[in-house]
């Protein structure tokens, strides 16, 4: 189960594997900002609609921007048309590195049918909210597949 301490252990690895950049300290206090927001929403938004819709929203930002920093600390330079998920996924399993292992092609292939389908699903369609099963495996996905690209480093 997803919960705050696997969110503060993740931030952790992120962190350790950016402590030759210090530019990134910043990215990473975001991506442990947004996944402990997705999870305490419960006294900052009244409605529990609008905060199962906010807590899929922080999740997958958090996911996305967890990405996004992994390869800056491999030095990889992010084509600005590629700074989204699956743009990020590309580079993890399209591009060789000396600090990453590639991306197995079915874990990326997983990660956009859990993260990005299920996200555009529960977030674009109008008056359709997430349900409480929606919002806990969307956050148990960010958690999982965080720890998937985070164990690519070589």
């Amino acid at each position: 189960m997803f919960n705050k301490k696997t969110a503060e252990s993740l931030a952790i690895q992120l962190e350790c594997i950016c402590k030759h950049n210090p530019d990134l300290s910043q990215n990473v206090g975001n991506v442990k900002h947004d996944m402990l927001e997705a999870l305490d929403m419960k006294s900052k938004i009244s409605s529990p609609e609008l905060r199962r819709l906010n807590q899929v929203l922080f999740a997958t930002r958090a996911f996305d921007l967890g990405l996004k920093t992994f390869l800056l600390a491999a030095d990889v330079e992010i084509d600005n048309r590629s700074r989204h998920i699956r743009g990020y996924l590309s580079y993890l399993k399209n591009h060789n590195s000396d600090f990453y292992h590639r991306m197995n092609g079915d874990i990326a292939n997983r990660i956009e049918t859990t993260i990005v389908y299920d996200r555009n699903r529960l977030v674009h369609v109008a008056g359709q909210y997430p349900t409480h099963r929606d919002v806990d495996t969307i956050l148990q996905n960010v958690g999982d597949y965080l720890s998937v690209v985070i164990s690519l480093k070589k």
